[in-house]
Formats: structure tokens, sequence, C-alpha cells
């Protein structure tokens, strides 16, 4: 989830595994230590593993999600 700007105030969703992409394409997967410390069921952290993986695709492909 992108932050939200609204006056002098940013927030944001930590959603515990996240993906950095650099302007010039350079993935670095954030909290990596946060999400395994997390207590979620088998089938949760696959799901979750897939998705950072689809999203690395995605990247790597120029196709963002919108």
């Amino acid at each position: 989830m992108p932050a939200v700007f609204e006056d002098s105030i940013v927030s944001y969703v930590d959603l515990a595994l996240d993906l950095w992409v650099s302007k010039d394409g350079i993935q670095t997967v954030v909290d990596e230590d946060e999400f395994n410390e997390l207590k979620l069921s088998d089938e949760l952290r696959l799901r979750a593993t897939h998705g950072l993986e689809e999203l690395r695709q995605r990247f790597s492909n120029k196709n963002p999600p919108s």
C-alpha cells in the first residue's frame, strides 16, 4: 500500500514484508526479520512469500502493479 500524504502528515500501513525498488530498478526486500517473527499460519506465510515473488517478477519485467 502506498503512503498517504494529507496536509503535513504522512501515513502508511506496514505490511511486515516490503519490497523497495529504487528508481534504477534495484530491488531490496525489507523487514524479512520482522516477517519471520510473526506467528502466521503456513498458508498465510506461503501466500505472502508468493505475493512478494510476484511483485519482484512484475518489477523485473517493468510491469509494476497499478
